[in-house]
């Protein structure tokens, strides 16, 4: 598994077409949901998507979601990429319909415009005003595409920055209905990778992480006075997932755990605490001493230094 697929995992798509097939005529919904994505026309699959180690696919078609996107908190993610043509007219990149009041079946309510610009203003019992990106997906390279919606605050984001924010109606509908998904038709070549729905709206730092393949772009370390709040996190996301190590404690039980969830046993990281002394020490055994990291937290005072001894 690829990292934005690692990521994707732990995110609990409801459903999630990774587009790796290269038989077939749909494709395995990896999300929550099961079952598989139907396709609405023709889809050339292997080839070559965001991540090396899988494949998108080239459609002149849709997949069709069964899902329930007026709810009252959803996102959509992809990756998506044009090459060639001239983008005479504008093409819708979502389409969903119940009724007149909700609906996401133009350009201006989920598409592309004809300057290559996201768009997005879907009708939930009202119409709202159109958000545009002001970011060119059409220039030829992988770009990451996500909306959200909680409430009636709906948002664009771009390569996992935010672009645009905008106020929906304030109805909602957890009806299903096959929801279109794709460039139907349009010049140029389109593909596809890691099409996903939520059913909850995602964090800012959720799409960032789906375009980094991380989990986060800082290091933080969060310390609170006396000790109160049971859940602590030490985190280094700007190297790969797979060598992401996060830190938990509960201190309440004197439960505490560091570790690196997705890389394998012999590389595991042991951490021992004596909650009695409030002296800690966090060891990776399968690598020399010199390379131990020595924590220490005295909660008496809330002062903490995570240190490696052995370098200056």
């Amino acid at each position: 598994m690829g990292a934005f697929e690692t990521v994707m995992s732990n995110l609990g798509p409801y459903a999630w077409a990774k587009l790796n097939e290269t038989g077939a005529t749909a494709f395995a919904n990896s999300g929550s949901q099961g079952g598989t994505i139907s396709v609405q026309g023709t889809w050339t699959k292997g080839a070559t998507g965001i991540d090396s180690t899988n494949g998108a696919s080239t459609p002149t078609g849709q997949l069709i979601f069964s899902i329930d996107p007026f709810r009252s908190a959803m996102s959509f993610v992809m990756w998506f990429k044009r090459t060639g043509g001239t983008n005479t007219a504008g093409r819708n990149l979502i389409e969903a319909y119940i009724s007149s009041s909700y609906n996401m079946d133009s350009v201006g309510e989920c598409g592309i415009n004809t300057s290559g610009y996201v768009q997005f203003g879907p009708r939930y019992s009202t119409a709202m005003t159109s958000m545009t990106s002001n970011v060119n997906v059409l220039d030829g390279n992988w770009h990451h595409i996500a909306f959200t919606k909680s409430g009636t605050t709906a948002k664009i984001y771009i390569d996992g920055n935010l672009t645009n924010t905008g106020t929906t109606g304030s109805g909602t509908s957890t009806t299903t209905v096959s929801t279109y998904i794709g460039l139907a038709t349009g010049d140029g070549t389109n593909t596809y990778d890691e099409v996903a729905y939520f059913q909850k709206e995602l964090t800012a730092a959720e799409v960032a992480s789906l375009y980094s393949g991380s989990t986060a772009t800082n290091i933080t370390i969060t310390d609170t006075a006396g000790m109160s709040i049971s859940n602590s996190e030490f985190l280094d996301p700007t190297i790969s997932l797979q060598s992401n190590v996060q830190y938990t404690a509960d201190p309440s039980t004197a439960d505490s755990d560091i570790y690196g969830p997705t890389v394998t046993a012999d590389s595991s990281v042991n951490y021992a605490a004596d909650p009695a002394t409030a002296s800690c020490e966090a060891v990776d055994p399968a690598i020399s001493t010199t390379s131990n990291i020595e924590y220490i937290d005295t909660a008496s005072t809330a002062s903490s230094e995570m240190v490696d001894p052995t370098v200056s």
